[in-house]
């Protein structure tokens, strides 16, 4: 708790200064919250998910069309944007849960081609590749400052809704279910019931993003929501910490400003690859997965390697030499 309150403190003592860096507060808060859900469905169940920024275009695209298309009122459509993913998400992973981790990767990321398809094909429902403009929010939503505000109370509010689920008893049988179905069964757990549950909560989460991203930017386009999105929160999960709350948090974080400081998008794949590496050779667990005491004893340890590796080259010379000449090393 100490730390989820120092880390809204420091995001609303950002977002009050009116600095030029709000935009990217918010771009941090929506796409963490895409991270969120992630570290729920794949660190806490175990399920490899690469449509979870489908999820989140489901929810701006839900959102988007209560609102603008049908002219209900503005609650409304946040409603749709956490419950149309959530029953999507709960009716898919009925069906695929028993999948291997792989299978599952490739069946979601089937999905979310599916959606995207969906979505350009969806004419004046959706907007087609025109996408839906004019998106109505709610007054405090209308400058940067309020717009960061909320993103960044959702994100603290998702966190704390994982965190709480995590440290309850559901929490406690899911890592049991993540870990070995066999003996999940035999304790009694109903393993697809359960994971598809966890599923629809990290499809809520998701579709909260999508609604906070179409809330803000007042305009979506079927690009709005790419499947590299996906795989983008997938390497902030792992490189922060899949099994941690606040790991999916630090990965967005660290990704998005190394992105932002990224002069050309042609060098992101370098940054991101050399990154990934890095961080799981320090950190195989992620960032706070891991222990960093371990990580500066591997760094010690290869240092030493290295200095002692010195005095044994010049030891074989010195002996090679004295071969040569008869003399004593």
């Amino acid at each position: 708790m100490a730390v989820l309150a120092l880390a809204l403190a420091v995001v609303l003592a950002l977002t009050w200064q009116s600095r030029p860096d709000l935009d990217l507060v918010l771009v941090v808060c929506t796409t963490g919250l895409v991270a969120v859900s992630l570290g729920l469905v794949y660190g806490q169940a175990g399920i490899l998910s690469v449509a979870q920024g489908a999820f989140a275009a489901v929810g701006a695209y839900a959102t988007a069309i209560v609102t603008t298309q049908w002219e209900l009122p503005l609650w409304l459509g946040l409603v749709a944007a956490l419950v149309v993913p959530a029953v999507l998400a709960f009716v898919l992973a009925r069906v695929i849960v028993r999948l291997s981790t792989m299978a599952l990767a490739v069946a979601t990321l089937l999905l979310a081609e599916v959606i995207g398809h969906a979505i350009a094909a969806g004419g004046e429902l959706t907007g087609g590749f025109i996408g839906i403009a004019g998106i109505d929010s709610w007054e405090f939503m209308s400058d940067r400052a309020g717009a960061a505000v909320t993103g960044a109370v959702l994100l603290v509010l998702a966190v704390l809704v994982v965190s709480h689920l995590v440290h309850s008893q559901q929490g406690r049988a899911l890592r049991v279910v993540a870990t070995d179905t066999t003996l999940a069964r035999s304790l009694g757990i109903d393993v697809t019931t359960r994971l598809s549950v966890v599923f629809a909560l990290g499809g809520a989460i998701a579709g909260s993003a999508g609604w906070l991203y179409a809330s803000t930017r007042s305009f979506l386009a079927p690009d709005s929501f790419p499947v590299l999105l996906s795989l983008e929160v997938v390497m902030m999960v792992i490189i922060g910490g899949k099994r941690t709350v606040l790991g999916p948090v630090l990965g967005t974080a660290v990704l998005v400003v190394v992105l932002d400081l990224v002069p050309a998008s042609e060098l992101r794949g370098v940054f991101y690859g050399a990154l990934l590496v890095v961080a799981l050779m320090l950190f195989p667990n992620g960032v706070l997965g891991s222990d960093w005491r371990s990580a500066g004893r591997r760094l010690r340890r290869s240092g030493a390697a290295g200095d002692d590796a010195r005095p044994a080259v010049v030891q074989e010379r010195s002996e090679a030499a004295a071969a040569r000449t008869g003399s004593p090393a």
